[in-house]
This record gives C-alpha cells, structure tokens and sequence, in this order.
C-alpha cells in the first residue's frame, strides 16, 4: 500500500530531502550563469569602448585628409567636379560617333 506522506516522517523527509537539492541545483545554476556573464558583459563593452576609439580615429583622419574643411563640403566639390567631366567625355564621346 502506498504511503501517505502526511503522517509517514520519513517520506516527508525525503521531499524535503529532494526539494532541496532542486533549490540547490538550481541557485548554483543561477549563480554560475551570473558569474559566467561578467566575463562577457566586460569583454561586450571592451569591444564597444574600442569601436567607439576607431571611430574617433576615422573621423580625425578624414578631417586631416580633406585638409582640416568639412568633409561635406569636400565631397560634395568632388561630386561637382566629377560631373563637369562626366559631361565633358559625354560631348567628346558624341563628336566622335558624329
């Protein structure tokens, strides 16, 4: 016959045995996970700290390149002057075929 575990001490030892053990597993889980996090959380923000510096550094040696102007204004100079020639080699081009 089954036993009933509200009057044998025994078996609610055991419950109590086992529902620890699971409160146990479970808590060391929890707190592995929390430690093994650390590690990538620190390592996460290394990566954006230096992302961030490259950054900073693309910036500045595009500002030194395009002669300390504003890089906007240099493109779109550039753009400009792509444009004449493109129109240039256009005409040259229509000459030739005519």
């Amino acid at each position: 016959m089954p036993k009933d575990t509200d009057q044998d001490p025994t078996a609610k030892s055991r419950a109590d045995q086992l529902r620890s053990a699971v409160e146990g597993a479970f808590s060391a889980t929890a707190q592995g996970a929390a430690q093994g996090a650390a590690p990538v959380q620190k390592r996460a923000q290394d990566l954006a700290d230096e992302l961030v510096s490259v950054a900073a550094r693309v910036r500045e040696t595009l500002g030194s390149a395009a002669g300390g102007g504003d890089l906007a204004t240099e493109l779109a100079a550039l753009r400009a002057q792509v444009d004449a020639l493109e129109a240039r080699v256009a005409e040259l081009e229509h000459r030739n075929t005519t």
